[in-house]
C-alpha cells in the first residue's frame, strides 16, 4: 500500500478493501498494532481509524488507568493555567490608579510557572517517544 499512489484508483481500491478484509477479523489490540496504523497512508489511515475495531481498541487504550489519569491531569492543569492568567489578567488591571498597574500575587505567578514547566515536560515526552519509536523502525 506505500507504493500505490492516489492516482491508481484501482490499486488504492484493492489497497482499501484488503485493510477491510484485515479489520473485520478483528486484530488483537497490540502496540504494535496501533503503531503499524500510525504508519499507514494517509488515503487508508481515516478509513482505519473509523472502523468500529479500531474504536474499539482506541478506547480500550485510553480507558486504562495511566492514560486517564494522564488526560485528566492534562486537562486539571490547562484549567489552572486558564483561571490562573485570568486571575493575574484581574489584579494587575484593577490598580487604583490606571497609569500605574496593580501587583499579581505571586501564588497565581508559580501557579502559571508550573503549569507551564508541566506542559513543557509532556511535549519533551512526546518528543522522546515519537523520535524513539521512529529510530526504532528504521
Amino acid at each position: 500500500a506505500k507504493n500505490v499512489h492516489l492516482h491508481q484508483r484501482s490499486m488504492v481500491r484493492k489497497s482499501k478493501e484488503c485493510l477491510e478484509m484485515f479489520l473485520g477479523e478483528k486484530p488483537r489490540d497490540t502496540s504494535g498494532y496501533l503503531l503499524a496504523l500510525q504508519h499507514l497512508p494517509s488515503y487508508l489511515l481515516n478509513d482505519a481509524i473509523i472502523h468500529p475495531n479500531t474504536k474499539y481498541i482506541l478506547n480500550k487504550a485510553i480507558a486504562k488507568r495511566f492514560a486517564s489519569s494522564f488526560l485528566i491531569l492534562l486537562g486539571c492543569v490547562n484549567v489552572m493555567l486558564i483561571v490562573s492568567f485570568a486571575l493575574a489578567v484581574q489584579e494587575f488591571t484593577s490598580g487604583q490608579d490606571k497609569l500605574i498597574p496593580g501587583d499579581v500575587s505571586s501564588w497565581t505567578i508559580i501557579a502559571m510557572y508550573v503549569g507551564v514547566v508541566y506542559l513543557i515536560l509532556v511535549e519533551c515526552m512526546q518528543f522522546c517517544s515519537f523520535y524513539a519509536g521512529r529510530r526504532l523502525k528504521a
